[in-house]
């Protein structure tokens, strides 16, 4: 009986190829189910610690498309990428600030660019304690989401 099964699988091979599941195909599903799990275990999170809602998350990725949330130092934000003519124009500024012979603020310029994209907290608060690397921070964090960066630390996106 065994034999004759074997025998039926070899005269129909495209069925048994059906049945062998790519490994890589496999290993992509793995990792979408995780992603999957890990938006809705942040989703639940920012609506316990921050009062953010499902719809509110649903408008700004409507709005936004791609968001992502990051927990740094206790604090959670979410932001969006940057768009191609916002990074232009952001340099554009910086280097119109150099022709004219002034110091270009790294630390300024890193704050304004964070604050256009950020999305939670609304504007970012660098004067509290222990925050003046913050915006250091988010503002690698968005380069990286927006093509710009290697990659750092896998942040969660909603």
């Amino acid at each position: 009986m065994e034999v004759d099964k074997k025998k039926q699988e070899e005269d129909r091979p495209e069925e048994t190829a059906k049945k062998e599941v790519d490994p890589i195909v496999e290993s992509l599903n793995d990792l979408e189910a995780n992603k999957a799990v890990q938006r809705e275990k942040a989703t639940k999170l920012l609506a316990s610690q921050c009062k953010i809602t499902t719809e509110q998350i649903a408008e700004w990725k409507r709005k936004c498309g791609r968001i992502e949330t990051q927990s740094i130092r206790g604090k959670w934000f979410i932001y969006r990428g940057l768009s191609r003519l916002e990074w232009q124009q952001l340099t554009d500024d910086e280097a119109k600030i150099e022709t004219a012979g002034l110091a270009s603020d790294t630390l300024k310029r890193e704050a304004r660019m964070v604050n256009k994209c950020l999305l939670f907290p609304t504007q970012l608060d660098i004067s509290a304690p222990a925050q003046a690397g913050v915006a250091s921070v988010l503002f690698a964090h968005i380069l990286n989401f927006s093509g710009f960066e290697p990659d750092l630390p896998e942040a969660i996106e909603l």
